[in-house]
């Protein structure tokens, strides 16, 4: 082979491992992305069924999860998740206080930036202990949605239907108020009939289904509305480590500008307990 062949043999084989290179490297880094993904809240629509705790004696109860990562190569990848939940139950009376905030972002481009904090307080009945009086006050956000900021305030009552060791379902219906800033600045304000159903069942000793979906219609525009279903199974790897399928859709008649009407997401995680 004369040394030009050899040359441009070379040549053609470099371009093709940097090609490759950059190929892997933007796989990688998708890959980094959707794990991330994974871990944050990015809905419109907080799903508080799968936020509450099982308080069955009096006091308190907290469960605080933290995690921050930061990776330094071609790109600078920085995600940050702080997730709280604090239970309180005495006698008829139990409050709960949720907050979730999100941060994920390759070399300043935001792919999630969202939080919210919630505040509930729930009271059973003595005479109908299947139905709890429950009162809630909201803020959120979610830049990427554009939403900058969103205010609720609601009441109304949770019925516990069913309730056995492998099988649950619970209806919801509430009333709130509800205000949201854009981050363009445009303010609306309304007042939205908030309803959901949720179903679980342990289907075998180590697997499990789950399903909740949320409805909220504007009252005094119905066309106006937010559906939100969120269904996951989860399996026992072991006593302590299980593996769970999450899959949630979105749909939002009204969005705003420049945001699509649906949205749906698929995360895989793994959850160990100690």
């Amino acid at each position: 082979m004369c040394p030009v062949s050899h040359i441009s043999y070379l040549t053609s084989h470099i371009s093709s491992l940097t090609s490759i290179y950059y190929f892997c490297r933007m796989r990688i880094l998708a890959l980094f992305i959707f794990i991330c993904l994974s871990f944050v809240s990015q809905s419109q629509i907080v799903n508080i069924e799968n936020q509450r705790l099982d308080v069955k004696k009096e006091g308190w109860k907290f469960d605080i999860d933290l995690n921050f990562t930061i990776i330094k190569n071609t790109r600078v990848i920085t995600q940050f998740g702080n997730r709280n939940r604090v239970a309180w139950n005495k006698g008829q009376n139990h409050v709960m206080l949720f907050t979730d905030f999100g941060l994920v972002k390759a070399d300043g481009d935001e792919f999630v930036n969202s939080g919210f904090t919630h505040l509930r307080h729930c009271y059973t009945l003595k005479k109908y202990p299947k139905i709890n009086l429950e009162t809630f006050a909201q803020a959120q956000y979610n830049r990427v949605q554009m939403i900058d900021l969103r205010m609720l305030l609601g009441s109304g009552a949770r019925f516990e239907v069913v309730k056995q060791d492998s099988i649950s379902l619970n209806l919801g219906a509430f009333v709130m108020a509800e205000h949201e800033t854009q981050t363009d600045g445009i303010v609306r304000a309304t007042a939205r009939y908030s309803s959901f159903v949720s179903f679980d069942w342990q289907f075998s000793k180590t697997a499990g289904f789950n399903t909740i979906t949320y409805y909220q219609p504007d009252f005094l525009f119905p066309a106006d509305f937010r559906i939100s279903c969120e269904t996951s199974l989860r399996f026992a790897i072991t006593k302590k480590v299980n593996f769970k399928i999450v899959y949630n859709l979105i749909y939002d008649s009204f969005p705003v500008p420049g945001i699509p009407t649906t949205n749906y997401f698929l995360n895989n995680a793994i959850s160990v307990r100690f």
